[in-house]
């Protein structure tokens, strides 16, 4: 299945083992929230634009598990001129959500020494619903009402974790 490009612009897209496998995306077109202080410095210090390491999308927070893919849009100039211009950063990510726990598990209990504490089941299925995202970063605001809205998801994919806890694409 090849994967479509926006009609903004032409680019290359990410080149992996997931590429040929049947998926069920899921177009969301919805600004993510970066968590201050999480981006890639790295990335920011060559010009780019920094995949924060968490961020906020639906009243949750997420951490970046690992990046699968990352390519570059561009288009013509909005002027009527004949120059191209780079777009958006697009990342193909996987998702976890960041576990809180809960308000009365916040004091540390004494445990014996080598006892673990075990999650109650509803935050252990929370840490088992990973997402396969498609993000972007928009080079300029689309709205200048909301100018720090850059960061965008586009698609999600479901991940079904099988029992060793590595990944599979297509779980409905």
């Amino acid at each position: 299945m090849a994967e479509s490009l926006p009609k903004e612009g032409r680019g290359v897209g990410p080149s992996s083992e997931l590429a040929g496998k049947v998926r069920h995306q899921e177009f969301i077109g919805e600004p993510l929230t970066p968590v201050p202080l999480t981006g890639d410095a790295v990335a920011m210090a060559r010009g780019e634009p920094g995949l924060p390491g968490r961020f906020r999308w639906r009243d949750q927070t997420y951490r970046v598990a690992g990046v699968i893919g990352v390519w570059k849009t561009c288009g013509p100039c909005r002027n009527g001129g004949g120059e191209m211009y780079l777009r958006r950063h697009w990342y193909k990510i996987l998702a976890e959500p960041v576990v809180q726990p809960p308000e009365e598990a916040q004091e540390p209990e004494k445990l014996p020494k080598g006892a673990r504490r075990a999650l109650p089941q509803r935050l252990q299925e929370r840490q088992a619903a990973a997402i396969l995202m498609t993000v972007y970063c928009d080079r300029q605001a689309r709205n200048r009402k909301h100018p720090k809205d850059r960061w965008w998801v586009y698609t999600t994919e479901p991940v079904e974790n099988d029992a060793t806890g590595a990944g599979r694409l297509g779980a409905s």
